[in-house]
């Protein structure tokens, strides 16, 4: 796996391309009939994290979350072409390691096909062969 020094996290919501982003979750099978409106709304009400390769934005992920006990990990996902660079686990690192999440004690996702990162993570499948995925500690 290829690292490059140059990828940032951050939770400034300034920096999201939202047009790109909202087109890209408009053509995934979670984000399909999102409405930009609902997209926007659902950004200002949760904590986004922004992935960038030199100011340029290569990943998103967001977190829906009262801060103690739940958090939801919505959206996570790498634009294709920074695909294979670490992208998704430098998100998952820093939603885990936020000062403002670090605490929290459940943390859910759902997913079809990205189960084998989040299992590095520590989350096991709610179900058996299900898409809902949980992390308690």
């Amino acid at each position: 796996m290829e690292v490059n020094k140059t990828i940032t996290i951050s939770t400034d919501q300034r920096l999201i391309e939202f047009d790109r982003v909202c087109s890209f979750l408009q053509g995934t099978y979670w984000g399909a009939g999102r409405s930009p409106f609902a997209i926007r709304t659902s950004f200002e009400n949760s904590v986004c994290f922004v992935a960038l390769d030199d100011g340029k934005q290569i990943g998103f992920a967001r977190v829906v979350t009262d801060h103690a006990f739940m958090a939801y990990i919505f959206d996570l996902f790498v634009f294709e072409e920074a695909r294979g660079k670490g992208v998704a686990k430098m998100l998952m690192t820093a939603i885990l390691d936020h000062p403002d999440l670090r605490n929290v004690s459940n943390f859910i996702l759902g997913t079809d096909n990205a189960h084998a990162l989040y299992r590095q993570f520590g989350f096991t499948n709610f179900k058996e062969n299900g898409k809902l995925m949980v992390r308690r500690i």
